[in-house]
C-alpha cells in the first residue's frame, strides 16, 4: 500500500517548527510529532523530520516543503501534510 499518492509544487514558507505530544485516550497517545506551523497559524505534519542532531529541529524557521497528499490508508492527524526540502534557522 503506498502511502503518498501525491506531491505538490515546492513552496517557501516562514513559521515555525515544534512538537506535539498525542492526547491521553487518543491512538497516538505519548507519541511525538513534528509540526510546521506557517505564518497563518496553520500547522502542518511533517512527513520527513530533520535529524535531531541538526540545529533547525525546534524553532523559528524558513522552509521549502511540498504538500503530500496521503493515502486513505496512512494515518492522518486532521491537517495538511508536509515534505521538507530545506530548512533554514531564522
Amino acid at each position: 500500500v503506498r502511502t503518498y499518492v501525491g506531491f505538490g509544487p515546492a513552496k517557501s514558507m516562514n513559521g515555525e517548527l515544534r512538537t506535539l505530544t498525542g492526547e491521553k485516550g487518543s491512538k497516538s497517545e505519548g507519541e511525538t510529532t513534528l509540526v510546521f506551523v506557517d505564518a497563518a497559524g496553520t500547522s502542518h505534519q511533517v512527513l520527513n523530520p530533520p535529524g535531531k542532531d541538526e540545529k533547525t529541529r525546534i524553532g523559528k524557521v524558513k522552509v521549502v516543503a511540498r504538500s503530500v497528499e496521503l493515502s486513505k490508508f496512512a494515518a492522518h492527524l486532521g491537517m495538511p501534510a508536509i515534505w521538507l526540502t530545506s530548512v533554514e534557522a531564522l
